[in-house]
């Protein structure tokens, strides 16, 4: 049995070694997602703005000249 033993010790050793890993990659791709995802919403609410700015100078520049 002594061999039985150290491999369960060995692969309970292993399986907490991966939920850490998995933890610590969990936590990684979160911060990822959140980085990524307020970026994002800059980015589009940049575009809206610029939309909007260059739609009013159009139109003031279509009304100036008709």
């Amino acid at each position: 049995m002594p061999k039985f033993n150290a491999l369960r010790d060995t692969v309970f050793a292993l399986l907490d070694l991966q939920g850490k890993v998995a933890e610590n990659e969990y936590n990684s791709a979160q911060s990822s997602y959140e980085t990524i995802f307020m970026i994002s919403l800059v980015t589009i609410g940049f575009g809206i703005l610029m939309a909007v700015v260059f739609g009013a100078l159009l139109l003031r520049s279509i009304v100036a000249v008709g």
